[in-house]
């Protein structure tokens, strides 16, 4: 019985070795390559400072950087490829040429998660368009280690809108006080 008590009391400080994550489901109707080849999705505390962030390719990448040095953590990281593609050309509706693009592309909808980290604070997505941020969608949580699954839309109304004031976030094309919690809008 002592032992069952003891094992309790061990089991309960250890908050049972179940660490809580935040599953980021990403959506919307941008265009993978012509708007958008990477997200980005991070958890910030209530300055915008980046906790903790996650890195989603949509397409593969030249592992090169423009300088031509190739680092040795660059070569191991999974997320970025060497691709066998010409260099990119920008068409004018700054899509990809069609025969330039990649054949591994995903698109929206796309769930990431991150480890969730105690308090209030944002959760933040951002477009990404050859490095660039070219969209952004954050929602404000009030305990981000108790939040689990979160809708985060980019929609083409806040495609190049994402300089809101800090707590604003863009929806429907304007900077709007960030949603709270699973507080609308939503993916469907």
């Amino acid at each position: 019985m002592l032992s069952l008590l003891l094992l309790a009391c061990l089991l309960t400080f250890a908050g049972c070795g179940v660490e809580s994550r935040i599953e980021f489901r990403i959506c919307g109707k941008l265009k993978v390559p012509n708007q958008l080849d990477a997200l980005r999705v991070s958890i910030l505390d209530t300055e915008l400072t980046e906790q903790g962030f996650a890195l989603i390719e949509l397409t593969e990448r030249d592992m090169v950087a423009e300088g031509g040095v190739e680092d040795s953590a660059t070569k191991n990281d999974d997320a970025l490829r060497k691709t066998d593609e010409p260099s990119r050309e920008a068409t004018e509706d700054g899509g990809l040429d069609s025969e330039r693009r990649s054949s591994t592309i995903k698109s929206l909808p796309v769930t990431a998660s991150l480890e969730g980290i105690e308090g209030p604070g944002y959760l933040r997505v951002q477009a990404l368009l050859e490095g660039v941020e070219v969209a952004r969608f954050d929602r404000w949580i009030a305990d981000r280690d108790a939040a689990s699954t979160v809708d985060m839309p980019l929609t083409e109304s806040c495609y190049g809108r994402y300089n809101c004031a800090l707590g604003q976030t863009c929806v429907k094309g304007n900077c709007v006080v960030a949603p709270i919690g699973n507080d609308p809008p939503a993916c469907d």
